[in-house]
């Protein structure tokens, strides 16, 4: 039964995955983005540099690369705040591809879309976690190719806990702004804020190893896709296996 429970909870991703030829409706609701973050170790010592991972599903639309440097668009861009002796550093973001996008383009004069700097005025998520009814901007250059991302991507950090942090439970804010794409246009650009919760611990406490942050770098690129997906799914199937069970079904 948890295969059929999983097949389901999983059918929106795949359908997602399959569709590679992007809507020709220029406007819709974008999907809610949500993130998990992974740290190499469950607790972090003072003075200590730990690897992590950030889990990022931002919809289901290409997302503009890092590296894509187009004016007239806002590339990924993610930047966390200063912490009582934390900091994250080394971001190093997948692999990125090139695709053709021919966008019938209409500039507009002094947009605040024109820089590679987030705008001041990007769309927020709200506190239900529901972003505001999204509209397409045209894009002027046609036949041209654009670095993306696909929307569901690892991106990998360092963790430093300077020697003074004080020992006890931490959060690291962040924020991710990003701007989906399609062949024939691109939303305004979005933005997410990420809250990475730390546990500082003194040198000599002992610490364990985060099994799913192993799990994660033990994968081939396939595995490493499923279990994403699997990880930013648990909301949903974790419900869904509490009902089974109250309705009598065989997991």
């Amino acid at each position: 039964m948890w295969q059929s429970i999983v097949a389901v909870a999983l059918l929106p991703a795949l359908g997602v995955a399959q569709n590679q030829a992007p809507s020709a409706s220029l406007q819709g609701d974008l999907l809610r983005p949500s993130f998990q973050v992974l740290t190499e170790k469950q607790s972090l010592h003072q003075g200590a540099t730990e690897r992590a991972v950030l889990l990022i599903s931002l919809g289901k639309d290409p997302i503009v690369s890092p590296r894509e440097s187009s004016r007239a668009l806002v590339p990924l861009k993610i930047e966390f705040e200063p912490s009582e002796g934390i900091s994250v550093s080394s971001i190093s973001f997948p692999l990125d591809e090139r695709l053709p996008f021919t966008l019938q383009m209409r500039r507009e004069p002094e947009t605040p879309h024109a820089s590679l700097n987030p705008p001041a005025d990007i769309p927020r998520v709200d506190h239900t976690g529901k972003l505001p009814p999204p509209e397409m901007t045209r894009l002027a250059a046609q036949g041209t190719r654009i670095a993306v991302f696909s929307p569901t991507f690892p991106v990998r950090c360092k963790v430093k806990i300077s020697k003074d942090a004080p020992v006890g439970p931490h959060q690291l804010h962040g924020k991710v702004w990003y701007q989906p794409i399609r062949s024939d246009g691109v939303f305004p650009p979005q933005q997410m804020e990420i809250v990475v919760p730390i546990t500082v611990v003194g040198r000599g406490v002992a610490v364990r190893n985060n099994v799913d942050y192993a799990r994660i770098n033990g994968s081939n690129s396939r595995e490493n896709r499923d279990l994403i997906w699997l990880i930013l799914l648990a909301p949903i199937l974790i419900p869904l296996s509490i009902l089974a069970a109250i309705v009598g079904m065989d997991c």
